[in-house]
């Protein structure tokens, strides 16, 4: 074979092989971030980097402020895509799609010789205790990692980062879809305590489960605060039943009766229908078996029926209660000296009579004063309280539940590490749908 054919050949293979690699850059494409999401998280974010990387709020400051640079766009990540954020077993997990993989490790201030390479991955070590996994176009930073779990965690890592295609089968990866918030969280409703739950759902039965259902959270831009918009989607049969009728319950806020706010720290406030309540509350055996023992003592079933509006709860700086309810029929107050019955001796609660329609009731070493004033029922643990006119409010009806709280004041000196103002307001349009503000 002449030397200009053996030219010719080589020549030929040396330009398909350069085409081959060329073709390969050229039309290969990046693996999502969300293809190394673990497909068994327990809670699953979105975050929007180009919304994240605009303006400047608290939301965007407290989510960049483990890196160096506060631009984002000057740190390796590519914010053209979605990164991620996620829970595994008792880890909290990010992922960042790359653009530069050299500048983000030098933002994170990790030098070649504090990297290890393996298997065609780059591992280092965050903050001492978070594991760092990058392959070049993602980074996965997983943590807090003691020492002694940091080698048994790579396989699972690397399998992860290996991935090529976003869970889709986990539901809370699809209940991510069609959400536009700067960070859009899902978990599972079973994160609220079963505690917790049954307080903020009134009369919840013990067979409802929350395991099956979704909370979602998206967190929105705000100047001085942050805004996030709850949503529980029921997924469990017998939970949509109980929170058709729970939400029956509640009314659309048309006013609200309040107290001069100079030293109030919680005021919840809501619409009600005390018979639709008083039904909901006897599916409960445990309230059921409640209510029949505080009727022997009081007319407690005809009070709750008798209400028709808005109910007030506050709390003060200084331990104090006061509830108020607007009423559609006064009429059981016209019974409470005969109140004093032997049932309600024998538990040792007394009723007594007080000025201006007031009465006062006495149980143990306790006093409680109560009332009912122009439709308006009242009770508390201050008789300061019990002389005391309350200021009317108009509100817009958005809302069937309002709750404001001064956080500043429940947490004392703790408060101070907040990066907005500790004021907390939540409303309620419906029992599956609340906005919360934190800040102004």
């Amino acid at each position: 074979m002449s030397k200009k054919k053996l030219y010719s050949i080589f020549a030929a293979i040396a330009l398909v092989l350069v085409l081959g690699v060329a073709a390969y850059f050229m039309l290969r494409t990046k693996a999502d971030a969300s293809a190394a999401l673990p497909a068994d998280a327990t809670a699953i974010g979105r975050v929007d980097l180009v919304r994240l990387a605009a303006g400047d709020n608290i939301l965007r400051r407290e989510l960049i402020r483990f890196l160096p640079n506060e631009d984002i766009r000057q740190t390796g990540i590519d914010i053209s895509q979605q990164g991620y954020v996620f829970a595994y077993q008792n880890y909290f997990g990010a992922i960042l799609p790359l653009k530069d993989e050299r500048a983000f490790l030098q933002q994170l201030q990790i030098g070649q010789n504090q990297l290890s390479h393996e298997r065609g991955m780059r591992w280092g070590r965050v903050m001492d205790n978070f594991l760092l996994c990058s392959d070049g176009d993602k980074a996965l930073v997983l943590g807090p990692v003691a020492e002694m779990e940091m080698e048994q965690l790579r396989p699972v890592v690397y399998d992860w980062m290996r991935q090529t295609s976003a869970p889709t089968d986990n539901k809370l990866f699809a209940a991510l879809e069609g959400r536009s918030a700067v960070l859009t969280l899902a978990t599972s409703a079973a994160i609220l305590p079963r505690q917790f739950a049954e307080k903020i759902f009134l009369a919840m039965p013990s067979d409802v489960k929350l395991d099956g259902s979704l909370l979602i959270a998206e967190f929105q831009e705000q100047e001085k605060g942050v805004r996030v918009e709850l949503e529980l989607k029921d997924e469990d049969p017998r939970l949509k039943k109980y929170l058709d009728s729970l939400d029956k319950v509640l009314i659309p806020l048309r006013e609200s009766h309040e107290m001069p706010a100079e030293d109030i720290t919680f005021c919840a406030t809501a619409g009600i229908d005390g018979e639709k309540l008083l039904l909901l509350l006897r599916q409960n055996a445990d309230l059921r078996t409640k209510l029949l023992g505080a009727n022997m003592i009081a007319d407690v079933d005809l009070m709750i029926k008798s209400i028709q509006g808005t109910v007030n709860i506050m709390q003060t700086s200084k331990g104090e209660h006061y509830l108020q309810a607007q009423l559609k029929d006064n009429g059981f107050m016209q019974n409470v000296s005969d109140w004093n019955t032997g049932a309600s001796q024998s538990a040792d609660v007394q009723f007594l009579p007080a000025k201006n329609n007031c009465y006062i009731m006495a149980y143990q070493k306790h006093v409680y004063y109560f009332g009912a004033r122009e439709m308006r029922f009242f009770a508390t643990n201050a008789e300061r309280l019990a002389y005391r006119n309350t200021e009317l409010k108009s509100v817009n009806g958005e809302n069937k539940l309002l709750l404001n709280a001064n956080i500043g004041a429940l947490l004392g000196e703790a408060a101070s590490i907040l990066p907005f103002k500790p004021t907390l307001r939540i409303g309620m349009k419906d029992v599956r749908h609340a906005t919360v503000i934190l800040g102004e």
